[in-house]
């Protein structure tokens, strides 16, 4: 049942600001058995992430066993001064769990700002949720309670997709689908449990073609290939304050694999130019196996992100043409944070706080200073911020 109305501002805005603010004091400090937050990280051993045992090469859906490489240490680039949206996080100055505008890659090449300027539309049921995400377009659609999809959510472009206050379900496969001659551009997903299908060889959220997407405040869990891929010459892509995890439930045990960028060493053509994404106040918890992003080609930016999965092979891996910076994360009790896997590949870790890690921390080059203003959090604040706002608010 659909109730129609012509607001064109976002639903949450207010609400979510206002929520995290107050519960981002609750939350434990969990930085009381850190290692001091070091500059620049330290170099790994060609040893170390052949550690990381799984030898992940990447791909959709397969592994190799192949030993990254070294990394030499680099002190970076350090963070802009001046801030997004009058924070460094897109919060409005409240330090609190985000804000109406994205901060990152997807504020680049006009801004992201999704459905704006057309209609609302409350939404409980899968058909018409299907029919509104695909129409043509702005169209702002509020997914209430629990909707089970038979066949993939394609998203247009100029859409929004938001659960109501406290978040909505969906469980099923989601998909921006554009090609390389008509890329599917400015859609927005926030405030969503996100729970992937059983069926093999599906992510529960897929980007081909894609640009200016913002992801917020969402909880993605259960892909039975990965939880969030974005490949196919995708860009201006920003993930923010959502929480990646498995449950017991989900297929593929062997394959907990998140977060894939870049889906082929074969890809230039498509990638070279693009996969600018950025990743912040992001958590990778129970379950994670791999992929915390693997990154092919692309210009990442990992930021002010918590890694507590225990049952992590590594964190952050640069492979083919990658550029990473790695900034002001908190790795805890994560084998191999970061590591890169194909020479040169890049990456630069500054400022991060590594608690009980071991394993590859691997730098080399000079990676890509960040277009945009932004602040980073200190990195022993991120535990408490991050389990306090990430996920459906």
């Amino acid at each position: 049942m659909a109730n129609t109305d012509s607001r064109p501002a976002l639903l949450l805005s207010a609400i979510v600001a206002a929520s995290c603010a107050a519960d981002s004091g609750a939350a434990a400090d969990a930085g009381n058995d850190a290692s001091t937050t070091t500059m620049g990280g330290s170099a790994s051993d060609a040893g170390t992430a052949a550690a990381s045992s799984s030898g992940d090469d990447g791909s959709s859906s397969h592994a190799d066993a192949e030993a990254s490489g070294d990394g030499s240490s680099d002190a970076g680039p350090s963070s802009s001064a001046s801030s997004d949206e009058g924070s460094s996080t897109g919060d409005g100055g409240s330090r609190g769990c985000g804000g109406d505008t994205p901060l990152g890659w997807a504020s680049e090449n006009g801004g992201t700002s999704g459905g704006a300027g057309g209609p609302t539309t409350m939404v409980d049921d899968a058909a018409e949720l299907l029919a509104l995400a695909a129409a043509e377009g702005p169209q702002i659609i509020v997914v209430t309670g629990e909707i089970t999809l038979d066949e993939t959510l394609f998203i247009a472009s100029d859409k929004t997709i938001e659960g109501a206050p406290g978040g909505a379900t969906i469980h099923g496969t989601l998909q921006i689908d554009g090609s390389a001659r008509a890329p599917v551009a400015n859609v927005i997903v926030r405030n969503l449990f996100i729970e992937g299908s059983q069926g093999p060889d599906e992510d529960t959220f897929t980007m081909q073609f894609a640009r200016n997407v913002w992801v917020d405040h969402c909880d993605i869990a259960d892909g039975a290939d990965g939880n969030l891929d974005i490949t196919h010459g995708s860009s201006f892509v920003t993930v923010s304050w959502t929480r990646f995890h498995y449950t017991d439930a989900a297929p593929a045990a062997e394959h907990r694999f998140c977060n894939l960028i870049g889906h082929s060493d074969d890809n230039a053509d498509e990638d070279e130019e693009a996969l600018d994404v950025t990743m912040h106040h992001d958590w990778w918890s129970d379950g994670v196996v791999e992929r915390m992003p693997r990154v092919r080609f692309g210009r990442v930016h990992v930021l002010n992100n918590l890694f507590d999965s225990p049952d992590t092979n590594y964190a952050v891996r640069a492979g083919v043409g990658a550029e990473v910076l790695v900034e002001a994360n908190y790795f805890d009790a994560t084998p191999n944070p970061h590591e890169i896997f194909d020479a040169g590949a890049e990456i630069v870790a500054i400022d991060n706080t590594y608690a009980g890690t071991s394993g590859a921390q691997d730098q080399d080059g000079d990676a890509f200073e960040p277009p945009y203003d932004y602040v980073a959090d200190a990195a022993d604040d991120v535990p408490q911020r991050v389990e306090a706002c990430a996920g459906p608010q």
